[in-house]
């Protein structure tokens, strides 16, 4: 297959170049080659040289979460990536210009961004000063690339922060395959992003503890073709259905017990990295409710019936569930509630059932009669 030469990025044809050695890069080629690395939870300070680029390397020891962001970059426009994939092997190659096309191809498939953030403003930035990285085990580059204009104008000195977080949910690149899914815990926000360079696709294993609706809910932070499938464990692609409002989707589809794949892939059109957050959960079935509004608050009740043993039933006075009338845990499979907190003048109760946020029932709204 012929290289695609138009889909690659300028950042990343800088990159390239910075390692082979065709552009200078004052010092820091040199040693990168030779191990240029950086500790991970440090603040490091680096210079770009007169043509606004560097890069570095660090080693995550484990699997861990790390936080980017830049510390002090002053004036400068300065963009990061961070990068996993290339081996010393593949940086000599490079170096010394004996790496094929079929090697270079093989290196655009096996190299993964799996961070991109920037100090820009407005139309210019990509929208993300920070970013939370899943980080495996293994070695990383990071590279940085400026206007030459602003170096030459504010200097050369930045510097950037590689903390460890203890930020649990985010994806672990490279989870582009069902056997490499970053598995998912039920109602957390992971944070994730697509680099289009490379034709990226992130896939998400969820649990799914009974039958329902599997749920995935996700935002972006630029407008995108944005796009979720859902997958059962032996490989067959479940019918879904999709809702979009502005950067926000809601994809659900009908599960039973057992073990999914979410596949996340879109198109930002010109941005080479897509950030996204995405939420997982299940709603079970909707449960029956019947009220009975009588003159005196102490005769009111409210009955809910289809639910689990188990299962917290809530009563809320209103559609955005705010206002909790009353709560239960269930012994049974139906729930009764004496309440005080039921108009004379009639209304409406909305009603959901929960277990230990493993699922969330369909909300079931109720509309009662005024006292007679």
């Amino acid at each position: 297959m012929k290289l695609n030469y138009q889909k690659i990025s300028i950042a990343f044809i800088a990159f390239l170049l910075i390692v082979s050695g065709a552009l200078s890069v004052n010092n820091y080629s040199a040693q990168a080659a030779q191990g240029d690395s950086v500790k991970l939870g440090t603040v490091v300070k680096r210079t770009l040289d007169a043509d606004g680029m560097d890069y570095f390397q660090f080693t995550s020891t484990k699997k861990q979460t790390m936080k980017l962001s830049f510390k002090d970059a002053g004036k400068k426009a300065i963009g990061l990536a961070v990068v996993k994939g290339l081996t010393a092997k593949q940086i000599e190659q490079l170096e010394q210009e004996t790496i094929s096309d079929a090697e270079f191809e093989k290196l655009l498939d096996e190299v993964k961004v799996v961070a991109l953030i920037d100090n820009m403003k407005g139309e210019d930035s990509i929208g993300q000063h920070t970013a939370y990285v899943g980080l495996q085990k293994g070695t990383y580059f990071v590279m940085a690339i400026g206007e030459a204009a602003e170096v030459k104008k504010y200097g050369n000195a930045y510097s950037v922060s590689l903390a460890k977080s203890t930020k649990k949910y985010v994806e672990y690149e490279s989870n582009d395959t069902r056997a490499k899914a970053t598995a998912m815990q039920r109602s957390k926000v992971y944070e994730g992003s697509l680099a289009f360079l490379f034709d990226d696709v992130d896939y998400y294993k969820v649990q799914v503890p009974t039958t329902g609706k599997l749920v995935l809910k996700a935002s972006t932070k630029k407008r995108a073709d944005f796009s979720m499938n859902i997958y059962d464990a032996k490989k067959k692609k479940l019918k879904k259905t999709t809702t979009k409002s502005g950067n926000h989707y809601v994809t659900t589809a009908s599960v039973k017990k057992g073990t999914y794949y979410v596949r996340v892939s879109g198109d930002a059109y010109d941005e080479f990295l897509l950030h996204y957050q995405l939420k997982a959960y299940v709603t079970t079935a909707t449960p029956k409710a019947s009220v009975a509004n009588k003159k005196g608050t102490k005769n009111d009740r409210i009955k809910v019936t289809g639910v689990k043993k188990g299962d917290t039933v809530i009563v809320y006075a209103d559609a955005k569930k705010k206002k909790v009338i009353a709560k239960k845990k269930a012994t049974s499979s139906t729930v009764t509630f004496k309440t005080t907190k039921l108009s004379d003048r009639g209304g409406k109760v909305y009603v959901t059932a929960k277990n230990n946020v493993l699922y969330t029932s369909s909300t079931k709204s109720v509309t009662y009669k005024k006292v007679k």
